[in-house]
């Protein structure tokens, strides 16, 4: 019999749950974790679209600016540089929400 080959995200589980500590299934996790991983959750969505509403909202304002008429090079170095920032923004949470949630799982473990 031929064996499936399996997915990346199957091995990826295998080698989390061979390594030491074990598995981190959510079965693990006290009520008071997951209550703390879910407002961590909540918090930085809320964080994200805030951002985001301030980055659409400064991207709108650069583009009804005279500045992609008056000067285009600028325009598009300040364009690229407002998506940058933002994307460094969304990142930067993405970080500190996996630590935080990462030192709330590692509690009493």
């Amino acid at each position: 019999m031929e064996k499936k080959m399996k997915s990346a995200y199957e091995l990826a589980l295998e080698k989390m749950n061979s390594s030491p500590g074990g598995s981190r299934s959510d079965r693990e996790l006290t009520h008071q974790q997951k209550e703390r991983i879910a407002e961590i959750r909540r918090i930085y969505k809320a964080r994200r679209a805030e951002v985001e509403i301030m980055h659409r909202s400064a991207m709108m304002d650069l583009n009804h600016s005279n500045l992609a008429s008056t000067d285009p090079a600028e325009w598009v170095k300040v364009r690229d540089t407002r998506e940058a920032d933002f994307r460094n923004t969304l990142k930067r949470f993405e970080e500190e929400e996996d630590r935080e949630v990462e030192q709330v799982r590692t509690i009493n473990s």
